[in-house]
């Protein structure tokens, strides 16, 4: 079963907040941080565009532990 982590990172003196949305092979992609979205609907944003790369469904249900979202596929 393939997991996806989403995490924030925040700004810093060269670049923008962002979420990285990784899996445990090594893939992932960074994204700025969708202000315009709820905290639930960025980390889904960034996990759907790893999906994108990847070629991958988006059809994900997602969990919170601590800081970080993860997402498996339904």
């Amino acid at each position: 079963m393939k997991a996806i982590r989403t995490k924030y990172y925040g700004s810093t003196n060269t670049k923008g907040s962002r979420l990285i949305a990784s899996d445990g092979d090594g893939n992932s992609i960074t994204i700025p941080y969708p202000h315009e979205c709820n905290i639930e609907n960025a980390h889904r944003f960034a996990a759907e565009a790893l999906c994108k790369k990847m070629g991958w469904s988006t059809a994900l249900v997602s969990g919170w532990f601590k800081n970080e979202c993860y997402w498996v596929f339904k």
